[in-house]
């Protein structure tokens, strides 16, 4: 999955985190969560190709058990789940990119080494898949919503949200169905695989999902 589509995740992480906790601090730790895997595993591809592909210590739940025992400690000590909610966002980066399919990577090292695959080149070939993908546009426009409206800068009128949110829950929609039907490589996200491509579905859902929330009663962070 690209970057927006995490960076999404993370923020609809954090608004969930932010209900339980009420720490305005919890929504930027989980879209830096969410993303981290990927700030960690793709300079090292680049940096060190014999690592392997660009999903490697990042990608590994060895990574998360590490974040989760700081998060005990920060429960323990300063009764936070600022660290869980932390540890939640790497864990589904994980799932959303699929890692049960890379069983070698997930379970470093008990399988072994990581796997050596080619490693494209990131700055130029990803790069312009993602921005190639109509799903990257439109998550980035619901992540802008959000942050918007968080910060007190969106008008009051519910249609913005609901614009927004029939358009997420169409591409959605869509994109279960290629995903169920083992279509990848649909009009929303042209380069993903069927699993992933669902997954895209079912976060593209949750954020409808909290668009039409915010319509009615609006979350601000300020």
């Amino acid at each position: 999955m690209f970057a927006v589509a995490h960076a999404f995740l993370g923020l609809l992480l954090g608004l969930a985190f932010l209900g339980i906790t009420g720490d305005r601090q919890v929504i930027p730790l989980c879209v830096i969560g969410a993303l981290l895997p990927d700030l960690i595993d793709k300079p090292l591809a680049l940096l060190i190709p014999e690592l392997g592909s660009g999903r490697t210590i990042g990608h590994c739940l060895m990574f998360v058990f590490a974040i989760l025992l700081v998060a005990w400690l920060l429960f323990h000590y300063r009764n936070t789940l600022i660290g869980v909610a932390f540890a939640c966002s790497v864990f589904f980066h994980q799932i959303f990119d699929s890692m049960w399919q890379s069983l070698q990577t997930w379970f470093f090292p008990i399988l072994g080494p990581f796997p050596l695959l080619p490693v494209p080149d990131y700055t130029g070939y990803y790069l312009w898949l993602e921005i190639a993908s109509p799903s990257e546009w439109l998550f980035l426009m619901a992540s802008l919503v959000i942050v918007a409206d968080m910060l007190g800068m969106m008008p009051s009128r519910p249609i913005y949200y609901q614009i927004g949110a029939g358009i997420l829950g169409v591409m959605g929609i869509f994109l279960v169905v290629a995903g169920w039907f083992d279509k990848g490589g649909s009009l929303f996200a042209p380069s993903y695989t069927a699993t992933t491509s669902a997954l895209a579905g079912l976060l593209a859902i949750v954020g409808a999902a909290a668009l039409i929330h915010m319509s009615k009663r609006g979350i601000r962070y300020t």
